[in-house]
């Protein structure tokens, strides 16, 4: 791999001739390969342990690395959601930010969704996340990889950082702003990231990350969290953005963490791709001092409201499931939702791709369960299931689209791996017709 000369003379600078020998001989590595168990379906990673083979990494306790031949994208288990696959470094930003259950959540940069599918399981789907991405073709995968590990907890935003600080002063308990940023740790991992290195592409980002901290210190709560991050070694984007960070925004302080003990104490912590087994990263931890004043509550008109079980909803529940799902119900894009986040907060206004648990639709006064319901279930939850092993023939052909012969009852039919759900089919005359969605179907 052929990197700028202008990238490796300050690496060379900041490094020191023989460290920097270490690191541009780990550019002749292939990437390394991390998965992390979701904690929100699976109790037990045992198997998973065994079954590919995972050894563990020191700074995330339900991460590890795997074979990097392993086509594990491809296996049953990741299409239902049991693991996610992410570059080991980026585990520790979501430690950093050490989110607690029932806290609300930002995570302001989000796409493709590896940090929030990590903190909706350090929520263990109680309080809220909000996860935000501007682009929407990238918000639309970020909800999919939401829905994949079952985050009821989630909302999905796609939103100016500005539109949603003049929203949510002083709301959030954490903030994550993974930055986007000019990629030089993933060169490895990246190649095309190189094509588009430049001077002043670095200077160009630094001065996009200035603006999108100053919009996440306002959401920020007294007292709470900001963790900033980047997948960068540029001083202008890392050690300088914190600077000028706390310059311009004195309520906010350098925040010692703990809680990785391979790192030590730090407020601030560079990763190399030569020193800890992942691709390059950079992460700062902000406190926001606690502060007397009361934030205002504001109201916004034309909120979502709050709706009765409808009638097509009741039966399908009534009929076909055996987990009681109680909680606010709200329509949005005339698709249903369960959400759980409280009185205080409120997306009206916004545009909100997802909130909480997809449930479904009705169409011509039949209930149509979504695809995020079936991965939020277990086969004990439903009143028809077929549940098949990973190797299971019958999978394989599910998972292509594939219509199957079945001798169950007529209705709908929950489809399991290993007890997890991965979608629906429609049982009628000995058939169960595939509802996998299109776009996931294996041809």
């Amino acid at each position: 791999m052929k990197l700028p000369a202008e990238f490796l003379q300050r690496m060379r600078d900041t490094l020191g001739q023989e460290e920097f020998c270490r690191f541009v001989q780990s550019y002749q590595m292939p990437p390394t390969k991390g998965l992390r168990v979701n904690t929100l379906k699976v109790c037990d990673d045992s198997i998973l342990r065994l079954k590919f083979d995972l050894q563990p990494i020191d700074w995330c306790q339900n991460g590890f690395y795997c074979r990097a031949e392993s086509k594990l994208g491809a296996h049953a288990y990741h299409q239902a959601g049991l693991y996610y696959l992410q570059d080991p470094s980026a585990m520790a930003v979501v430690e950093a930010l050490d989110v607690k259950p029932q806290e609300k959540v930002l995570d302001l940069c989000a796409a493709p969704g590896g940090k929030s599918t990590q903190i909706a399981a350090k929520l263990q789907n109680s309080g809220l996340l909000v996860a935000n991405e501007l682009v929407s073709s990238r918000a639309k995968v970020l909800r999919e990889n939401l829905q994949r590990v079952g985050a009821s907890c989630a909302v999905v935003l796609s939103n100016d950082p500005q539109e949603l600080a003049k929203r949510f002063v002083g709301f959030f308990d954490k903030v994550l702003v993974d930055a986007p940023c000019s990629g030089e740790g993933l060169f490895r991992k990246n190649p095309a990231a190189v094509q588009h290195w430049s001077s002043a592409n670095v200077l160009g980002c630094a001065k996009r990350q200035r603006n999108i901290l100053a919009q996440a210190a306002k959401m920020v709560a007294s007292g709470g969290r900001l963790v900033y991050s980047t997948c960068t070694f540029a001083p202008a984007e890392n050690q300088q953005q914190v600077e000028n960070f706390l310059q311009e925004h004195p309520e906010f302080s350098r925040q010692t963490v703990e809680n990785i003990a391979c790192f030590g104490e730090f407020s601030s912590y560079q990763m190399f791709p030569h020193i800890h087994k992942g691709e390059g990263h950079f992460l700062a931890v902000f406190r926001k001092e606690s502060q007397s004043a009361k934030v205002k509550k504001k109201s916004y008109k034309n909120r979502p409201k709050r709706i009765k079980i409808g009638d097509a909803w009741e039966n399908f529940a009534r009929e076909n499931l055996r987990k009681d799902f109680s909680g606010e119900l709200r329509v949005l894009h005339d698709n249903l939702y369960l959400c759980n986040f409280g009185e205080d907060f409120d997306f009206a206004g916004l545009n909100a791709l997802s909130a909480g648990l997809h449930l479904g639709k009705e169409i011509k006064g039949r209930f149509e369960p979504s695809h995020a319901l079936a991965l939020a279930l277990v086969s004990s939850d439903v009143a028809n299931c077929l549940d098949l092993s990973c190797d299971d023939a019958l999978l394989r052909d599910y998972l292509a689209g594939e219509s199957l012969r079945v001798d169950l009852p007529k209705g709908w039919c929950l489809l399991a791996v290993d007890g997890f759900g991965i979608g629906w089919g429609k049982v009628a005359g000995g058939r169960l017709n595939n509802y996998l969605p299109k776009g996931l179907r294996r041809r």
